[in-house]
């Protein structure tokens, strides 16, 4: 797609970062803003790492506004998709602890219904869930457990489920059981 000027959109960079992802990366609003609105900008590229536009908005801190314009933007079709590591946007915003961020995407995941599995897994077998476990994140850990269709007894691929994960973060520092998910 061409921009004003006639320059590429979608034209790469070092690392095969596109002026969205590297815009949406240093927090750029209005230049995201700008390139949503170019003619033919593809929000889907994938970068070396296997990234997309929404996983760069997803791995930092405050960008809320940023996450909600790009699964708005039709076309979309990066929400539930893995990086090279198996990351998922969502557990990237559940990595960083940003609930705005975790909460627009769950509303997307609910809104798309069965063509998006929330339950999806990176390489190591997590799920979104457990990676909120493993990182601490007790506010998106709440908020998942409670979001349709989440599977409290998955297992990732060592077999540790729920509680082991818990358990192996640090005995103590975070309160969770299959007991308190039922209640």
């Amino acid at each position: 797609g061409r921009g004003q000027a006639g320059q590429d959109v979608n034209s790469r960079g070092r690392g095969g970062l596109t002026c969205l992802m590297v815009a949406v990366d240093e927090g750029h609003e209005g230049v995201v803003d700008f390139l949503l609105q170019q003619l033919g900008c593809l929000v889907n590229l994938r970068d070396d790492g296997g990234g997309t536009a929404l996983h760069w908005a997803c791995a930092g801190p405050g960008r809320a506004e940023m996450v909600a314009r790009l699964v708005a933007r039709p076309g979309q079709r990066s929400l539930n998709v893995g990086d090279s590591g198996g990351s998922t946007p969502l557990m990237l915003a559940v990595e960083e602890g940003d609930m705005d961020c975790v909460r627009i995407l769950l509303r997307e995941l609910a809104r798309w219904g069965a063509g998006l599995d929330i339950n999806v897994t990176d390489r190591e077998g997590r799920t979104a869930l457990m990676v909120a476990v493993a990182n601490e994140r007790t506010e998106c850990v709440r908020e998942l457990v409670l979001a349709p269709g989440m599977d409290l007894h998955t297992r990732d691929r060592q077999g540790r489920g729920l509680e082991d994960q818990a358990r192996w973060v640090e005995e103590g520092r975070l309160v969770f059981t299959s007991r308190s998910c039922q209640e």
